[in-house]
């Protein structure tokens, strides 16, 4: 009874259109009656939500309340706005109506359309097999990871922007998409975009980044929006013939030659870049927008401006008045004047070289330059008081100067010395104590982030004329550019010394077979007592340097013959041997299985951020995987000669992926061999990635694959 009454008030609530679908689903039931009662078991619970505000959306949407499994069938398009405003704020925030859990969705299967711009969602596994979605909209939420959009190969519209997204491996098999909004994350690579053919619309804008050559394949984009970057090169642009707008504005771009044959263009921001030479645009006939401002355009931009004008008739065109003379303004502190060329206003034709020097009063010092010039990155040195500074705009520049004391000291800071990974020496020479002892001691910070890094070290004392002192600072982060600053003080004053630079050596693991400290070369049974995988004690066996490794350490294997087989235990590790430039391949470290096994085995999960490169790896015996075994991992392989391995099973392969999403590059499969039907590479339920890549003169099926997608090649 509980149930009758129950199916009468969720027909009153759907009414009659609720009706007919009830009639449409009785109809499909009566033509498939051989399912089985466990197939359709529960087709009539209502579907738990992850979150309340899911629900409420999809009950919305449908009309019904505790929406089944069977009432899902019927939502094809859903949206949740509820923390949007006019004013496109930028995260959901404290908005008590986000959506923060999909659980629930995934019983939508006929679901095309969903839009859940500005959320709290993190997790998007739900979506992962409705493969009906075209329009996907989650912009401003917490989604890092798009695995689960992989097979959604109908999607034709993608916006995922604001999200904080790094990896766009996923996306790479999407290629029905045909708008992409990727702005505002912290996207680096585009490759998985190359193969994106029927992209029209794109915008990257605000991500950070500095190359687009990836995009020169994609002919059908008409919108692409890359402003806000650190883009130097558009020459991936060149071949674009379909583009009629192009938002480039507030990058690094200098050169716009691969412009010039754009014929459709229609809008066009440049402003805020480096162009001096807009010639390129002079035989453009379709623009309607041109913003050039901000660029130090060459005094011969302004004959070209006509031309633009006449080519292009209504254009609406913004540009910087035309100068033939620009002016520099010299000022300077209390302490000390500019004594070359002067201080004032002074005019010069564009990219003239200026020489200037500041040049101290007495008892004061200089300390650096500020002013455009400063900030423009045009002065090499900012601590130097004589510079030669090129005029290609307008710019001010000032000297600064500080007190010294009477009775204050007087100092020089060094070049640091014993540099290391995470330690350092800092020296300088006290030329002065003045009246009295000092105390010296050093600043240190992180170049650029002073402000967030800076560290002092303890005080020396007493310390008198013409004495060298030095502290040693440790625990730095490896590969990092330090500043530092020696200080002396006495009841006086105070004064700091020059600035300098230094930069920690990179950390990391070094593996040598034949390392001057290891008592027995080649031999990995017999090592180095000391062996620590520094440069002064290597380990010998790469597996041993994995083994020791912590998640994004890199390890460098030096020139030599290491037999054995290697597993990643699932770190995120980058193996380097030889560097990929090296002309001499014997400089390349070999890796020799001796038929023992695979060569290198990734079967623990590893990422594309665990990397091996620039090695050779030879002497692989297995029956599926004689060289390489991707199993549920997606590594990175570049740089590599894969050479004198076998697969000794009837469909043996001397690369073998499975379930795998890896990336080979610039490797070469040279001269091996299978006992049974076999293939240089074989996938399985993998969607790899080959490119720059030769197989060569092995007698092999190139690629075979047994289930799944085919690679991208």
């Amino acid at each position: 009874m509980l149930a009758t009454i129950r199916a009468n008030t969720r027909t009153h609530v759907i009414g009659d259109r609720r009706h007919a679908k009830k009639k449409c689903l009785w109809f499909f039931v009566c033509l498939i009656p051989f399912l089985a009662s466990s197939a359709i078991a529960g087709w009539g619970d209502p579907v738990h939500f992850g979150c309340e505000n899911l629900k409420m959306a999809v009950e919305d949407e449908l009309g019904v309340f505790d929406p089944t499994e069977e009432d899902m069938q019927w939502l094809t398009s859903i949206s949740h706005k509820e923390c949007f405003d006019s004013r496109d704020q930028l995260d959901a925030g404290d908005c008590e109506n986000a959506i923060t859990d999909l659980s629930g969705l995934e019983y939508a299967h006929n679901l095309k359309s969903m839009d859940f711009h500005l959320n709290k969602i993190s997790s998007i596994g739900p979506l992962a097999n409705l493969t009906k979605l075209k329009d996907v909209r989650l912009g401003r939420n917490y989604i890092h990871d798009l695995g689960p959009l992989r097979n959604l190969t109908r999607l034709s519209h993608l916006d995922v922007h604001g999200n904080g997204l790094s990896d766009l491996s996923p996306l790479s098999g999407l290629t029905q998409l045909e708008t992409l909004q990727l702005r505002w994350n912290n996207i680096k690579d585009l490759s998985p975009l190359s193969g994106l053919i029927n992209l029209t619309e794109l915008h990257i804008y605000g991500n950070g980044l500095s190359n687009i050559s990836p995009l020169s394949g994609l002919t059908n984009l008409t919108t692409l929006y890359i402003y806000d970057n650190e883009i130097s090169s558009i020459s991936a642009l060149s071949g674009l013939t379909n583009l009629s707008h192009i938002g480039a504005q507030n990058n690094q771009i200098s050169d716009i030659s691969p412009l010039a044959g754009l014929s459709n263009l229609s809008i066009l921001h440049l402003d805020g870049n480096r162009i001096s030479d807009i010639s390129p645009l002079a035989g453009l006939t379709s623009l309607t927008r041109l913003h050039l401002r901000y660029n130090p355009l060459a005094p011969q931009a302004c004959d070209i401006f006509p031309q633009i004008i006449a080519n292009n008739p209504g254009i609406y065109f913004k540009y910087d008045p035309c100068l033939s003379q620009y002016g520099l303004t010299i000022s300077s502190s209390s302490g000390g004047s500019v004594t070359t060329p002067g201080e004032g206003v002074f005019e010069y034709g564009y990219e003239t070289p200026v020489s200037v020097t500041a040049t101290a009063h007495s008892n004061n010092h200089f300390v650096n330059w500020t002013g455009t010039a400063a900030t423009a990155g045009i002065i090499e040195n900012l601590s130097n008081p004589s510079i030669t500074i090129t005029v290609d705009r307008n710019y001010t520049l000032k000297a600064n100067f500080v007190n010294d004391q009477a009775g204050s000291p007087s100092l020089s800071t060094y070049q640091a010395k014993d540099v290391t990974e995470t330690s350092a020496r800092l020296e300088a020479y006290l030329e002065d104590d003045g009246e009295e002892a000092c105390d010296g001691w050093f600043r240190y910070w992180i170049k650029d982030r002073q402000s967030q890094t800076e560290r002092s070290t303890s005080k020396d004392y007493p310390l008198h004329k013409s004495q060298l002192y030095a502290k040693e600072v440790y625990s730095l982060l490896p590969g990092t550019t330090y500043n530092y600053q020696a200080i002396a003080e006495n009841s006086y004053g105070q004064v700091k010394g020059n600035t300098r630079e230094f930069t920690t050596l990179e950390d990391v693991i070094h593996v040598d077979d034949d390392a001057v400290s290891d008592p027995a070369p080649t031999n990995l049974l017999i090592s180095d007592p000391q062996e620590d995988g520094t440069a002064n004690h290597p380990y010998d066996s790469i597996q041993e340097a994995i083994e020791h490794a912590q998640d994004l350490d890199k390890i460098v294997v030096h020139e030599g013959r290491y037999y054995e087989t290697l597993n990643l235990m699932g770190k995120r590790l980058e193996i380097e041997g030889a560097n990929p430039g090296a002309s001499d391949i014997a400089a390349y470290p070999v890796i020799d299985a001796k038929q023992e096994g695979t060569v290198v085995t990734f079967n623990h999960g590893e990422n594309p951020e665990c990397v091996l490169t620039g090695l050779v790896l030879t002497g692989g015996l297995h029956d599926t995987s004689g060289a390489i075994a991707c199993i549920g991992a997606s590594p990175t392989i570049r740089n590599c000669l894969i050479a004198g391995n076998c697969g000794t099973g009837p469909t043996g392969a001397i690369i073998y992926a499975e379930n795998s999403h890896s990336l080979f590059e610039n490797i070469t499969v040279y001269g091996n061999a299978s006992k049974g039907s076999g293939s240089a590479f074989r996938f399985a339920d993998s969607d790899a990635l080959i490119t720059n890549s030769i197989l060569w003169n092995h007698g092999l099926t190139e690629i075979a694959v047994a289930s799944g997608h085919n690679p991208l090649v």
